[in-house]
């Protein structure tokens, strides 16, 4: 596994809301990253093994999925079609 990955959390409605969250690893397949903001409702999530989204198109591997925080905090993700 990588050293570091990056996700990606889009709001479905409000772009400037965005975040981009730098996962450092911080034992074996545990990382930890910071958010900006209390994220509230839905977002989709995209988890990148690389530090920099403008290298997202040349990422081995890309993750995806959704969640909703009034409904869990928890979501799986799953490898993302191409």
């Amino acid at each position: 596994m990588p050293d570091s990955l990056l996700l990606m959390m889009g709001h479905p409605v409000k772009e400037e809301k965005d975040q981009l969250i730098h996962l450092k690893a911080v034992g074996p397949g545990e990382y930890r990253g910071e958010l900006l903001t209390k994220p509230e409702y839905s977002w989709y999530l995209t988890l990148y093994p690389i530090g920099n989204i403008d290298l997202r198109k040349d990422a081995a591997w890309t993750l995806s999925g959704e969640i909703d925080f009034r409904l869990n905090e928890k979501t799986g993700l799953a490898p993302r079609v191409k």
